[in-house]
């Protein structure tokens, strides 16, 4: 019975002709230091209504007491800088900003409600920058025209050619019906402020950038929920969210940038496409960044139609908690995608983290996936329903770094895939891998190297594979003569009796691939199928307690 047991132990794979060079990963360059910084100053937030010109909307009437605007009718233009108070509801109008002066316009909407019906409700054509105060406890409306004329250039509710800025403690509605709700042509910048805004398209814009310090922002939008769409200027088209809480319904990407996506903090409600139950052919992703996609704290909730976190080049996240659901990746860069902390659950995906290059060095990592569980793959794009989103076996660019952290994979298809090589250092993997016989546990086409960590790897047993005999950390594969049912506890013991490793797959499986610290070459090894444990189980892994009442399979000396 030990036989072909003993075989598949201490069988040399021939692949490993490839060494990586690095076990640290790929190094992703620190574009967001390159942007260009933003349009802001201390002096923008510090100033009341002192001296301020004072405009009272009612209903189609204006009443204007001091310098700087005029009103023709229904329609009110300021013309020079300023601060300019404006209250009272505008039925059918339009507020106009048009200076040429060297200085800020400043704004202060105090309980206003502006509605056109014939286009955009705030109109800058020109100005050196203009500053909105919500003024504290107040309530302030825009709504636009369903359909603008058809020469007309605007397409939002608040439409900007000039630097843009909010601020203060009261709220702002935006109800675009046309299409965008809050557009700058140039920078966008928001300190502070809650906002809600119903747009037809997207609901927040800053061709430029768009730079949120904090705030309170409810959006629905048809297309982007918060977007930067500059592609013309490497140093723009960014978005960049310091803090606040957003909870956004986008029909297209919930926050997206054309160049870097960074997030530092806050907490987000993203729900895109409709959410994960939808068509597959919907594009709708939560987090995408053009070049580089950076989070380094926040709490996140994604349902998503597409990736949840998605970048064309690189993904890098340090810290961060994360509850994912979504209808293709969880996590998804073209290049590279390096993990240096936070928790990252996903709890359904088509593939949970993919990339041409992954490196996770530290953190606490979940995934489900009906496909790959980790793929690392060359390719520009995944695709739905295949058996994976990249292809280029054997490709000598193409790794999987793991140097720390806590993974916990429950693959449909193969648990971990690279189409090229696997590097292990540290860290803790635990593989529920795919019950038939096309997949594997681990899948790896050219090395898989280990020197520290720990690894469990249960699945299949046709395509099984352990790590290659170029590691320096001893490994063991067992292929067993019967599936074993899930739930049915294994267990591997020195020849001492001491417990080397006790698990629990969740699934059925025919194969084990064990590999850690505690494995001495030389040393002999049993291995018992079935049984109780008295230990604590953490995700299948059992610790403390006693094993008792299982059959032995074999003893094997490695």
């Amino acid at each position: 019975m030990l036989t072909g047991l003993l075989t598949l132990l201490m069988a040399c794979n021939d692949l490993n002709e490839v060494t990586p060079d690095t076990e640290t990963g790929v190094e992703i360059p620190d574009v967001e230091t390159e942007l260009e910084n933003p349009n802001e100053t201390e002096a923008d937030y510090n100033w009341d209504d002192t001296g301020a010109t004072n405009i009272i909307l009612k209903n189609s009437i204006v009443e204007i007491s001091g310098e700087g605007a005029s009103s023709s009718g229904s329609e009110i233009t300021i013309s020079k800088a300023g601060t300019y108070n404006i209250s009272g509801s505008l039925t059918d109008g339009q507020l106009v900003i048009d200076s040429d002066d060297s200085e800020n316009v400043n704004i202060i909407l105090n309980a206003a409600s502006i509605t056109s019906k014939t286009s955009s409700a705030i109109s800058i054509i020109s100005a050196e920058k203009v500053v909105f105060q919500l003024k504290e406890g107040t309530e302030n409306t825009i709504t636009d025209a369903g359909t603008y004329d058809a020469n007309d250039e605007k397409n939002g509710a608040l439409y900007s050619k000039a630097d843009l800025s909010f601020f203060g403690q009261g709220s702002l509605t935006v109800n675009a019906n046309f299409e965008d709700g809050i557009v700058s042509k140039d920078g966008l910048i928001i300190e502070s402020g809650s906002f809600i805004v119903n747009a037809a398209d997207d609901a927040i814009r800053g061709k430029d950038y768009v730079l949120i310090h904090n705030g309170n922002f409810d959006l629905s939008a048809g297309g982007d929920g918060i977007t930067s769409t500059n592609d013309e200027d490497e140093s723009l088209g960014f978005v960049d969210l310091k803090n606040g809480n957003y909870t956004i319904a986008s029909g297209a990407d919930a926050i997206q940038a054309v160049t870097v996506l960074t997030l530092e903090n806050g907490t987000y409600d993203l729900t895109t496409g409709g959410g994960s139950s939808k068509s597959t052919t919907n594009t709708a992703k939560a987090l995408k960044a053009g070049v580089k996609l950076l989070v380094s704290g926040g709490t996140y909730d994604i349902n998503s139609a597409d990736d949840a976190l998605h970048s064309n080049q690189y993904i890098t996240i340090k810290d961060g908690s994360f509850e994912i659901v979504t209808a293709d990746d969880g996590v998804h860069a073209d290049e590279a995608l390096l993990i240096d902390g936070g928790s990252i659950t996903v709890s359904k995906s088509y593939e949970g983290l993919e990339s041409a290059s992954i490196t996770v060095n530290d953190g606490n990592i979940w995934i489900t996936s009906s496909d790959d569980g980790i793929n690392a793959a060359d390719g520009s794009s995944s695709g739905f329903g295949g058996p994976g989103g990249f292809s280029n076996s054997g490709a000598t660019s193409v790794f999987l770094y793991i140097n720390g952290g806590y993974l916990v994979v429950n693959a449909s298809g193969d648990g971990l895939d690279a189409n090229g090589s696997i590097v292990m250092t540290g860290g803790t993997v635990l593989v529920h891998g795919p019950t038939e016989s096309m997949n594997g546990s681990l899948d790896y086409d050219r090395s898989f190297q280990i020197s520290g960590g720990t690894l469990v790897a249960v699945g299949s047993s046709r395509m099984a594979q352990k790590p290659d005999n170029s590691s320096t950390q001893p490994s063991i594969l067992a292929n067993l003569s019967q599936t074993q049912s899930a739930g049915v506890v294994f267990d591997i013991t020195d020849s001492k009796g001491e417990e080397i490793i006790c698990f629990q797959p969740m699934k059925k499986y025919q194969s084990i691939v064990y590999s850690g610290s505690n494995l001495k070459s030389g040393n002999s090894y049993n291995l018992s199928i079935g049984g109780t444990s008295t230990g604590a189980n953490s995700d299948g892994l059992i610790a403390g307690g006693n094993y008792s009442g299982g059959t032995s399979f074999g003893t094997i000396t490695l």
